[in-house]
């Protein structure tokens, strides 16, 4: 390890943070404001040059008081962030620097927890310091890389819905005219339970259980989310009493992320889910983000279904070491 790197846990939110903003591989799954809304609890970690900090990341602890391996659930990314200096810098000078600053995290981080799991952004585009890591080593244990799918819908041309609308795939079009013919309708709820309710019916239809630690992180996160204002939760309606859909959206400063759909099969033959869907697309249109991450494309249909509205398949890593 570089004798001259500093590699300590981090307990100052606004440094933190301030890494977290400033890092190109930066995004809301990494701030505080987030990691305080799961039901885990986290480390964070930084590397400093000279009191500069160069690098960090974030460990997810679970219950035994181990990482959690894997993507946790509902958190789409959270790997190793670089700070500004590194990221911009020449390749010639910036390459070398963040590999060595990432192996003196890694290293830290690996002597304490031997276990660990990364979940990268994909601006996050050099994965070779995890696959040298221990590369000397042979006994030693090695990260494995698989790689993953997100999508991304561009926005940062797109004046409102109506333009949006010509660059979608023709059914949705037809759909969203169904909707409004049928006068289906939304609203923005603080009443998590609802989101809940649609949720549960949605997986229950599939003969599939949800465990009660999801559940408990949709209605900690949802709520504050809601309190601290980075997301909302929309519920799309078929008449004034009859909920049939409903998305969470999170945002950021310059990000919309769609976190959570969910449609009540007893609806599944309405195009409530499409309409909602696209009520939360015009609203982060009106907010002005840039993006929407559609947070996963890595199944045939959930992937078809976020593609047909224009999302950009986008490839990122995963590692773990266990």
């Amino acid at each position: 390890m570089n004798s001259r790197f500093k590699c300590i846990k981090c307990e100052d939110d606004e440094i933190w943070d301030k890494l977290a903003s400033e890092s190109k591989q930066g995004n809301l799954f990494v701030k505080t404001k987030f990691l305080n809304s799961m039901i885990y609890n986290y480390e964070c970690y930084i590397v400093e040059d000279c009191g500069v900090v160069l690098c960090g990341a974030v460990v997810v602890i679970g219950e035994d008081g181990t990482p959690l391996l894997g993507q946790f659930p509902f958190s789409q990314y959270q790997g190793i962030l670089f700070s500004r200096s590194l990221n911009d810098a020449c390749y010639h000078k910036s390459t070398i620097s963040q590999l060595e600053a990432q192996n003196a995290l890694l290293s830290t981080l690996y002597a304490k927890y031997k276990t660990l799991s990364f979940s990268f952004h994909y601006n996050y585009s050099d994965i070779r310091g995890l696959q040298w890591f221990n590369y000397h080593n042979p006994e030693e244990k090695k990260f494995d890389i698989s790689v993953s799918y997100t999508g991304l819908i561009d926005l940062r041309e797109v004046v409102d819905l109506q333009e949006y609308m010509q660059k979608v795939r023709s059914v949705r079009r037809s759909e969203h005219r169904k909707s409004i013919k049928q006068k289906q309708f939304t609203r923005i709820t603080n009443d998590v339970q609802i989101l809940l309710d649609i949720y549960e019916k949605t997986f229950k239809r599939q003969g599939m259980d949800i465990a009660e630690n999801e559940i408990s992180m949709i209605r900690k996160l949802a709520k504050n989310a809601i309190e601290m204002k980075f997301g909302e939760i929309r519920v799309c309606y078929i008449d004034e009493m009859t909920a049939s859909s409903a998305t969470l959206f999170l945002f950021d400063e310059n990000m919309a992320y769609y976190l959570i759909g969910a449609n009540d099969p007893e609806y599944r033959n309405t195009p409530s889910g499409v309409f909602c869907f696209l009520e939360s697309v015009e609203a982060a249109i009106q907010r002005k983000c840039e993006y929407i991450d559609v947070c996963g494309m890595n199944s045939p249909n959930r992937a078809d279904f976020k593609l047909s509205f224009n999302a950009r398949p986008t490839p990122y890593f995963v590692a773990t070491m266990q």
